[in-house]
């Protein structure tokens, strides 16, 4: 949609001001897969590529990181990646070279964290990943840009979030952690909320809550934390809304990954049994994977990164 300006109009000879109609050209693009909403084109990013601008303009950008992998043996939820959000931001001509970073492994065997998520980046922004989830041998969660969370009476990982001018950023949570031995696991914080710390009993905890952002047409959640295991009888923590993978449990529920208004953007639900293993997050939404269940659950893995461009038409 182009823009009006008051230009001057020549009549034969005479020079007659009044306005006059002229449209500057709207963004033109190309990278990764193009899809039309309304009166936007949307580039959507789930592998790295190249968005190149051949007319400028203003665009609207998601940036989101990888979360990280859920801990084993009772495991902890991992931390959800962080997310940058602007609109109107000016492109010119020229290419813009787009990471997509990748959710980190889960924990697996009576002894294994989750790995931390890893980096998405594009137009001179960094979403760093989320961290990986503790275990019940591990002295502290993994921290990223939101914790994962701990078990035992472990420190939950720390959330760090960098700013950029212009950008609106979310992340910088804690995942959950004890004062307590327990055989029960804390959640993995999201991109609004800290990881539930766990509270010495044999329920897994929650997730922290990702944000709610409608830059394709869909209202979605983004970057949940992933839930952590529980033992014997307790249920699973659920994964944050915004893709985190649920926990797993030993007898009781294995809780779910919650997506939000829709069905897209969910964690997977973590198993039942002596050695379930945790949820995965969703796919492409930054949420941290569940915690895997007593006694060699593996953890679920993180969800990867995503990068999201829409601009008028």
């Amino acid at each position: 949609i182009g823009s009006t300006t008051i230009s001057s109009v020549y009549v034969g000879a005479a020079k007659v001001w009044g306005m006059a109609l002229v449209s500057a050209p709207a963004v033109s693009a190309t990278g990764g897969t193009i899809t039309t909403v309304g009166a936007y084109t949307i580039h959507t990013f789930t592998t790295s590529g190249t968005f190149t601008v051949e007319a400028s303009g203003d665009i609207d950008v998601l940036i989101v990181g990888g979360g990280g992998g859920g801990g084993s043996r009772m495991g902890g939820g991992g931390g959800a990646g962080a997310v940058y959000h602007r609109t109107a931001y000016a492109v010119t001509a020229g290419s813009n070279a787009i990471v997509i970073g990748s959710g980190g492994v889960g924990g697996w065997a009576i002894s294994g964290a989750g790995v931390g998520g890893s980096t998405t980046t594009a137009f001179s922004v960094s979403a760093t990943g989320g961290g990986g989830g503790g275990h019940y041998g591990a002295t502290s969660a993994g921290s990223g840009a939101n914790g994962g969370g701990s078990n035992n009476s472990y420190a939950g990982g720390t959330g760090t979030l960098t700013t950029y001018t212009g950008w609106t950023g979310y992340g910088g949570n804690d995942g959950g952690g004890g004062t307590t031995a327990t055989h029960s696991s804390a959640g993995g914080g999201g991109a609004t909320a800290d990881g539930v710390p766990h509270e010495g009993d044999y329920f897994g905890k929650h997730g922290g809550a990702g944000v709610l952002i409608d830059i394709n047409g869909s209202a979605l959640y983004w970057a949940g934390g992933g839930g952590g295991s529980s033992y014997n009888l307790g249920d699973g923590g659920d994964g944050g809304i915004g893709g985190g993978g649920g926990g797993g449990s030993n007898e009781g529920a294995p809780w779910v990954g919650l997506g939000g208004t829709s069905a897209l953007n969910a964690g997977a639900a973590g198993s039942s049994g002596q050695h379930a293993p945790g949820g995965a997050a969703g796919e492409n939404t930054g949420g941290g994977g569940g915690g895997g269940n007593y006694t060699d659950g593996a953890g679920g893995v993180g969800g990867s990164g995503i990068v999201i461009v829409r601009y008028l038409t």
